[in-house]
């Protein structure tokens, strides 16, 4: 029957599944144990829904926990300022979306290990720079100075942003006249509306630390156009409709690792 669902595996483990028997991992149950329609090829958008809001509805065990205090002792042990920031969603985070995967556009990037959500370093350095170039008012020697450029070291280094108490959620884009875009048709009144769902970070905070291995004048500078830029214009996919907003703030620890008991807004 169409709209019914199979798991394209090996006949022993697609039994267990289709029992519902719980997977503890969840980027197994995102990216590996999902069902894939009987009959038809089209994308079946309510059963994606659906899968979606099983899906957020589970507990994400919390192994991110010990995650973020090896991140706290590995960054003890460096050398340099050390900056403790984290992010608080205020508005549902997007992270992945456009990625490959099972669900198309209804990716989430997922820590290969455990599987909780969390902002790669690349994403979050990426953003700040990105900020500072076209927020900031700064020089781009002075950029390439903190960032780096081509067969330059930077002196900022970023670690990945590790979620703290996150919770999942699901969001909805409806695509009124779908053969428009896809068949070239006038659009119309008539035409099906088609809801597109993916999943958000719709609570929690993100943690990561920031490590500038050498002097940097323009740390103060730094720190307050990316906090700027993430509390107005967001991070994520589709920060102009307003997803990704964060509030962010700031907590010096000392070059031996302690904190200077200042936690707020640099």
């Amino acid at each position: 029957m169409k709209g019914e669902f199979t798991f394209p595996l090996p006949a022993d483990t697609r039994k267990i599944l289709e029992k519902d028997e719980r997977c503890e991992n969840f980027i197994l149950r995102f990216r590996r144990y999902l069902g894939v329609e009987k009959e038809g090829n089209t994308r079946n958008e309510k059963i994606i829904g659906d899968i979606l809001k099983k899906l957020v509805k589970e507990e994400l065990k919390d192994l991110s926990l010990p995650v973020l205090k090896r991140y706290a002792e590995a960054v003890n042990a460096l050398k340099g300022e050390k900056v403790k920031m984290t992010l608080e969603v205020v508005e549902p985070l997007i992270v992945g979306a456009g990625s490959s995967g099972v669900l198309e556009g209804a990716e989430l990037i997922l820590y290969p290990l455990y599987g909780f959500p969390y902002i790669p370093a690349s994403s979050l350095k990426g953003i700040m720079r990105t900020f500072c170039e076209e927020l900031g008012d700064m020089k781009e020697e002075d950029i390439e100075e903190i960032f780096g450029g081509e067969g330059k070291r930077g002196k900022l280094v970023v670690m990945d942003g590790i979620p703290e108490d996150v919770k999942l959620g699901v969001d909805i884009l409806t695509c009124h006249y779908s053969p428009y875009y896809t068949k070239n048709e006038p659009p119309g009144d008539w035409h099906k509306i088609m809801p597109v769902y993916f999943p958000v970070v719709s609570e929690g905070r993100f943690v990561s630390y920031l490590i500038f291995q050498e002097d940097c004048p323009l740390k103060e500078k730094l720190l307050e156009v990316a906090k700027n830029g993430m509390e107005l214009l967001g991070i994520g996919a589709k920060t102009r409709s307003g997803y990704g907003r964060m509030k962010v703030t700031y907590e010096e620890l000392t070059k031996s690792g302690g904190t200077n008991n200042e936690e707020g807004n640099l």
